[in-house]
């Protein structure tokens, strides 16, 4: 299938071949990630692991974020969900957003920040994000500090490196028990993922 959509996209016999050797590659390599800082859903010792990096302004990671809500509610007790940053330099706000989210987590909110951040994801300025973390009832004095805190610059430049090592090339990418699902981002076909990998 993967071969054939290469040839359709005008792809060099030796152009195709490599393109489905690297898809091959991807399929079956495992990657491990530090977990230790990274927010999560579900239960650290699940069996299966899904691991995401994503972007804030990112409408596919948008619909995705609700994929995989249904993929963690359907196999409860078998998955736990981590969310890793990955703020691509097209996108603006990116970076600001995936800050005020980490930002967020050191006082226990980042799910629903995360929220937030989608659901405004067309209007991520400073301004707004302030007015999201005053939604929540953040301390803002700390929010403020933590928001623009090396240390939560550097989190999200050390993910950024983690993904870049898996092969992330765009967002969302997902990893199921280390290796990167390559199927349809859909909660049946990702449930079945999870299945297998069980």
């Amino acid at each position: 299938m993967e071969a054939m959509r290469r040839v359709n996209d005008g792809l060099s016999e030796a152009d195709t071949l490599d393109a489905v050797g690297q898809y091959i590659e991807n399929a079956y390599r495992k990657y491990s990630f530090d977990l230790s800082k990274t927010p999560h859903v579900g239960d650290p010792k699940a069996p299966v692991v899904i691991v995401e990096f994503a972007d804030f302004e990112c409408p596919y990671c948008r619909l995705a974020r609700d994929v995989l809500k249904q993929v963690v509610k359907q196999n409860e007790g078998d998955v736990v969900f981590y969310f890793k940053q990955f703020p691509l330099s097209m996108h603006q706000n990116a970076m600001p957003a995936a800050m005020a989210a980490l930002a967020a987590h050191k006082q226990g909110r980042f799910w629903p920040m995360y929220d937030l951040l989608f659901d405004n994801q067309k209007d991520l300025s400073e301004a707004k994000i302030l007015e999201l973390a005053q939604v929540l009832g953040l301390n803002m004095e700390r929010f403020k500090k933590d928001w623009k805190s090396p240390e939560i610059a550097n989190q999200i430049a050390s993910e950024r490196k983690e993904g870049e090592s898996a092969n992330v090339t765009s967002t969302p990418s997902i990893y199921i028990n280390g290796r990167k699902y390559l199927g349809e981002k859909t909660p049946d076909a990702i449930s079945q993922a999870v299945k297998s990998a069980r």
